[in-house]
């Protein structure tokens, strides 16, 4: 049904509503907004209760860490955001609760009982729900369960008016055609494409009319703000040349080794049973069985044979009485323990169950190879040298962190760390990463909560990084001996926009007319012909304006790959129905999606009307 439905509604309203569907279990966050007590106003004349706080905040998480990562958790979102997505998603969950209810498809409490009694997740091992499993689960999950119930409820309510939407989208045939007709259309179009940087590099800049534009134009030339900062950097490496590995822990090692790879045998077999309610006395039975295996032996009859004439195994006689692999807990214990007298190749004695007999054959044996003590030596001790630089790396790291929450400074941790820190030079944002090779989310490190004398730590896969920043070097106009080229540069561009305003003058003559009017350099007329709309040799934003004006208008634009463009739309081909009919299966998907989004914009934008939301108390309160 999500699949499903994520294909079909992709609207803001029902995109937050999606994880709320996702029953037994909602997804609740740890939000630090309110309490149980607050009063969070209403949705629709629908009550925001503290519930729904703690959903629409899972919501929120789980949504950034299907970006981010699992570790992401809503206390990296900055506080004003997480109030403004916090908002949006409970006012999506209650339009949508507001629609059920208002359309007659809520489901009562009784109904969601029933749904929620169907849920394996509180059912025990009889198979059976269990209210005392359903009471701790939920308790666990820090909700009462009457929240639950209204959760299931109001989760299910949502399923009906989105499946009674779902299924009234119905897809006309001729709406099919006008949008294969349409992707299919093709234009012929005449236009002049200029390319900025082949025009600026014509133009003559002096100084002179760099130090003016330098003059009246200094916001320009204004720098990114710089930091710096003092840094100890731990990397497991350097840790290692202290530890020594002694041979006891290597030969201990191997030990473990050798002990998993023993555990890590796989024992395959094929048996041979009888039913012994087919027989009206069990010895009976075990005489078939003990006169069977002494056949096999003599070789006057094949084990697969016998499996084909005598068992009574229906799903392993197709298969010669292949019972598959076993590491010593898969079959009966009865044949673990025959197993652990047989070779490949034997054949058991007869082995009693409470409702079988069996004789069975050891058929493949699956096992590592063990190497000797003296191969395994050097990645044993690789391995434990890096377990152990690992443990001191964390060991150090859990101290580190109680230290700065301590309040000490950088000094004090190179006492800790028995290493000096660097400094680097003020650096810009973007030269951050040149430095500290490997870190995720380098603008926490600018951002004005990051100030100085304050102490970051930052995880690495080989070690960790201890960060302070000691100084902020602030936005300033540079000298103009050090942005003389810049300086130019942008003296270039100013008169190379003079060039285009002078080519507006004339450009739709050159166009129409096949004017003889002589073009600059780095302005070029070129020709396409049957351009449609999923073209890719002009930007996108040229092709949208080309069809959606009329054959024989003209027009320019400045397109976001950087050049311009004058365009006259010369002519139009349409498809032929024969043409049509021959991509309507190829279109088809690429419609319905089409089809979904147009009707999810149109259901969202009805849902909206008349929206009443009163939400307040969404400030998070201090922890």
């Amino acid at each position: 049904m999500l699949e499903k439905l994520r294909h079909f509604l992709s609207g803001k309203t029902l995109f937050v509503v999606v994880g709320l569907l996702a029953i037994p279990f909602v997804f609740l966050g740890n939000s630090t907004v309110g309490s149980i007590f607050t009063n969070y106003g209403t949705v629709n004349g629908l009550e925001v209760t503290q519930t729904d706080i703690q959903s629409a905040s899972g919501q929120i998480e789980r949504q950034y860490q299907s970006i981010f990562g699992d570790e992401f958790t809503i206390d990296q979102i900055d506080a004003e955001q997480f109030v403004r997505l916090l908002e949006n998603q409970i006012i999506g969950q209650k339009i949508i609760q507001s629609a059920a209810r208002s359309n007659g498809l809520e489901i009562s409490v009784d109904d969601a009982k029933r749904e929620i009694i169907k849920f394996d997740d509180f059912k025990d091992t009889d198979n059976k729900f269990s209210e005392a499993i359903f009471e701790a689960t939920i308790r666990g999950a820090g909700l009462l369960p009457e929240e639950y119930i209204d959760l299931v409820q109001n989760s299910l309510s949502a399923n009906n008016i989105i499946d009674t939407v779902n299924n009234a989208n119905i897809i006309i045939d001729q709406e099919r055609i006008d949008f294969i007709r349409a992707m299919e259309t093709k234009r012929d179009i005449k236009f002049i494409k200029a390319d900025l940087n082949e025009i600026s590099d014509q133009q003559d800049a002096s100084l002179i009319e760099a130090e003016e534009y330098y003059n009246n134009n200094q916001l320009v030339f204004l720098s990114e703000e710089k930091r710096q900062f003092k840094f100890i950097e731990l990397k497991q490496s350097t840790l290692q040349s202290d530890i020594q590995i002694n041979d006891a822990d290597i030969l201990a090692s191997y030990e473990d080794y050798v002990a998993q790879s023993k555990e890590n045998i796989q024992k395959r077999i094929s048996h041979i049973m009888l039913e012994k309610e087919n027989f009206d006395d069990v010895d009976q039975a075990i005489a078939i069985l003990e006169e069977t295996k002494s056949k096999i032996l003599a070789g006057e009859l094949s084990f697969d044979k016998a499996v084909e004439s005598l068992s009574q195994d229906d799903a392993s006689i197709d298969l010669f009485g292949d019972l598959g692999f076993s590491s010593g807990d898969a079959f009966p214990e009865e044949f673990e323990l025959a197993l652990l007298e047989m070779e490949v190749g034997s054949i058991s004695n007869v082995i009693e169950l409470e409702d079988t007999i069996h004789i069975i054959k050891f058929t493949e044996l699956l096992s590592d190879e063990l190497l000797s003590y003296e191969e395994m030596t050097d990645s044993l001790r690789k391995e434990l040298l890096d377990l152990e630089t690992a443990d001191r790396v964390d060991e150090l790291l859990a101290n580190v962190e109680d230290q700065i929450l301590s309040g000490a400074s950088l000094a004090n941790l190179e006492l800790v760390l028995s290493s000096p820190s660097l400094t680097t030079e003020p650096i810009e944002q973007a030269s951050l990463q040149e430095v500290f090779d490997g870190f995720d989310n380098i603008s926490a490190f600018y951002s004005n909560n990051f100030q100085p004398g304050d102490i970051e730590v930052v995880e690495q896969d080989d070690g960790f990084v201890v960060i302070e920043l000691t100084e902020i070097v602030n936005p300033q106009i540079e000298l103009f001996e050090n942005v003389v080229e810049k300086a130019l540069a942008e003296v270039r561009t100013t008169k190379s926009l003079v060039e285009l305003n002078k080519v507006d003058e004339y450009a739709e003559s050159v166009l129409k007319n096949d004017s003889d009017q002589s073009l600059p350099i780095g302005f070029n007329v070129e020709t396409f012909k049957e351009i449609t709309r999923n073209s890719s040799i002009v930007s996108s934003d040229v092709l949208e304006k080309v069809f959606s004006l009329q054959v024989g208008e003209y027009f320019n634009i400045s397109s976001f790959d950087g050049s311009k463009y004058w365009v006259f739309i010369l002519e139009e081909n349409e498809p032929s129905e024969f043409d049509i009919n021959e991509k309507s299966e190829l279109y088809g998907e690429y419609f319905e999606q089409f089809n979904n989004q147009r009707n999810s914009f149109l259901f969202d934008q009805k849902l909206r009307e008349n929206l009443k939301v009163n939400i307040k108390n969404l400030s998070p309160t201090e922890s």
